[in-house]
């Protein structure tokens, strides 16, 4: 509301502002939190025999064919996941520890960034993918590619950031 030259907010509208800007700080921490989890998933229970049968799964991958295995025995691990967080979750607002739009926010990002991470790889091992024409997607499969022949480096898919935190990263041989 304006009364002259001067702007005046009101305490709901001031709550609604504060409440649309407390969801887009969750929703980019999520995103963070997400890749961590998804480096973090890779490095520690991908390569090693933390869950059994899924470091065998993971190795098939290593070894086939770099331009035309995309990895979907991986993946359905970590669909998994997001079923048991979503499993999880509902409990939660079943038992009034969270709300419903908390738990559709948490897993609607939780399954995009999945499903980015998915798609982009899938596109790495995909000669002719559309991707292709682009620098930035080149290096990231660069980046990848290493990761088939340096096994404990660049554990990331999208975003190589938690690799470089950790001394995980290599850009060339």
């Amino acid at each position: 509301m304006s009364i002259g030259n001067t702007l005046y907010v009101s305490v709901s509208e001031m709550e609604t502002a504060l409440q649309w800007l407390a969801w887009i700080v969750y929703i980019i921490v999520l995103i963070i939190v997400a890749e961590l989890f998804s480096y973090a998933w890779h490095r520690w229970a991908a390569h090693t025999d933390i869950i059994p049968g899924l470091h065998d799964t993971h190795k098939i991958h290593h070894q086939a064919n770099l331009e035309h295995h995309t990895a979907e025995g991986d993946f359905v691990w970590i669909l998994s996941l997001v079923v048991v967080l979503t499993i999880g979750l509902s409990l939660g607002v079943y038992w009034g520890f969270f709300s419903v739009t908390f738990v559709v926010v948490t897993i609607t990002v939780s399954l995009l960034v999945f499903g980015l991470n998915y798609y982009i790889h899938s596109a790495y091992h995909q000669p002719e993918h559309w991707l292709h024409q682009y620098q930035w997607f080149q290096n990231h499969k660069n980046y990848h590619f290493l990761h088939h022949q340096y096994p404990d480096k660049n554990y990331g898919i999208v975003s190589f950031y938690p690799d470089q935190l950790a001394g995980t990263f290599i850009s060339k041989e």
